[in-house]
């Protein structure tokens, strides 16, 4: 069986999962390039892009019993537009 080019066959999410990998593949490599330099990220996210720091602000054990080890972790409650150079990295 001969290759079909992804999205021509039955399989129509193939090219999103093409395009969305060649998407994800570009940023690995700038973001390897210059963690701070967000600008691969900038180019295909909406100016209106929200999201939070994953940075907690507080963190505590609840419990050390093993073979769990369980936190109660918070993080800010303030977002961040894309875009905004005024964000701590």
């Amino acid at each position: 069986m001969r290759k079909v080019p992804a999205g021509f066959d039955e399989f129509v999410t193939e090219k999103y999962q093409d395009q969305i990998s060649a998407i994800l593949s570009q940023w690995s490599a700038e973001l390897l390039q210059s963690p701070q330099d967000t600008t691969a990220l900038e180019r295909v996210m909406a100016r209106s892009f929200t999201a939070g720091s994953l940075k907690s602000s507080q963190s505590r054990i609840v419990n050390e019993t093993a073979p769990l080890k369980l936190w109660k972790v918070q993080y800010p409650q303030a977002s961040v537009r894309c875009g905004d150079r005024s964000y701590p990295r």
